[in-house]
C-alpha cells in the first residue's frame, strides 16, 4: 500500500510539473513570436564551362528586372548568392548590346537551395533596331520688308523672324509718288517679276526677295525665291511654276509715310535648299 501511495505521488507530481511547463510556455510565446529569428539560407547559383566568357559580367535580375547580383566570370565559372528578401526569382544576363545573352526561364528562389546554370541555358537577345527617323524638312519664318526710301526709290529685303534686316544689293524698285500716291515709274508697267540678289539668313538659308507690279491694278507685289527648293506655289515670268512664296499681306500700300519699314504678314515658313 505504502509503494502506491508513493507511485500516485509521484505522477501527480509529474503531472503538476508538466502543467507549470506548459502554462510558461504559453506565457512566453508572444516573446518569442516578437524575437527576430535568424534569415532564411539563400539561394545558390553557379556555373561551369564558361571559359569564352571570361572577363565577362554576370547579373542575376529579380522579377522586376532589377539587379540584385553580379559578378565577374573567371576561370570559366562563376557563383552568385541570391538572399529571398532580394527576390522571388531571378534570371541571368551576360552581356550587353548586340552580344547581350539571357536565361529564358525563371529561377524560384528556394531556402538553402544550390542550382547550377548552364551556358546552354543562355540565348541571344538580339539588338533592337532603331526606326529610322522620318525625314523633316527644316524651316524658317521669313519676311519680307520694304519702305519708302527718302528719294523716293521702295526698298526691300527681309529677315528671319526676330532676327535683323538682311538687305541685299540689289534692292531698289523705282517709283514716284505723285499726290501721296505710291506709283512705279512708266519703265515698269510690264507686269513682270523682278528679283533681287541673293540674301543669305544664316545656317544655309537664302532667299531672294521678287517684285512686280501688278498690270491690272498697278499694286506693288512682293514674294520670296527660293532656287533649287521643290516647292512651286507660283507662276514666274515664263509661266512655269517656280519655287515661289507668296504670303497673305504682300502688297505694298499705295500710301505710306517715308523711311518706315512695312512687313509681310504672317512671316512664310521657307525651306533649306539642298
Amino acid at each position: 500500500m505504502r509503494e502506491r501511495v508513493i507511485n500516485r505521488a509521484g505522477i501527480w507530481a509529474g503531472l503538476a510539473a508538466l502543467t507549470a511547463a506548459l502554462l510558461l510556455a504559453v506565457a512566453l510565446s508572444p516573446q518569442a513570436a516578437a524575437q527576430d529569428g535568424p534569415p532564411p539560407p539563400p539561394h545558390w547559383f553557379f556555373g561551369v564551362g564558361f571559359d569564352s566568357d571570361n572577363g565577362m559580367t554576370i547579373r542575376a535580375l529579380n522579377q522586376d528586372g532589377e539587379q540584385v547580383e553580379s559578378t565577374t566570370i573567371s576561370d570559366g565559372s562563376w557563383s552568385l548568392v541570391v538572399d529571398l528578401a532580394d527576390a522571388d526569382s531571378v534570371t541571368f544576363e551576360i552581356g550587353s548590346g548586340s552580344s547581350r545573352r539571357v536565361t529564358e526561364e525563371a529561377n524560384t528562389l528556394m531556402q538553402g537551395r544550390l542550382t547550377e546554370v548552364e551556358r546552354s541555358d543562355f540565348s541571344v537577345v538580339a539588338a533592337p533596331v532603331a526606326e529610322p527617323e522620318a525625314p523633316t524638312s527644316a524651316t524658317i519664318a521669313v519676311q519680307v520688308r520694304a519702305r519708302l526710301a527718302p528719294d523716293g526709290r521702295l526698298e526691300f529685303g527681309a529677315r528671319r523672324v526676330g532676327g535683323e534686316d538682311v538687305l541685299p544689293s540689289g534692292r531698289f524698285l523705282p517709283t514716284s509718288v505723285v499726290d501721296g500716291r505710291i506709283t512705279p515709274q512708266e519703265r515698269i508697267t510690264h507686269g513682270r517679276w523682278l528679283r533681287s540678289s541673293p540674301i543669305d539668313l544664316g545656317d544655309g538659308y537664302t532667299v531672294q526677295v521678287i517684285a512686280r507690279v501688278k498690270p491690272n491694278d498697278g499694286r506693288i507685289e512682293f514674294g520670296l525665291y527660293v532656287d533649287g527648293v521643290d516647292a512651286a506655289i507660283g507662276e514666274y515670268n515664263s509661266g512655269a511654276a517656280e519655287p515661289m512664296f507668296l504670303p497673305r499681306g504682300r502688297y505694298f500700300p499705295a500710301t505710306t509715310s517715308h523711311n518706315r519699314w512695312l512687313s509681310s504678314n504672317p512671316p512664310t515658313d521657307i525651306p533649306q535648299a539642298p
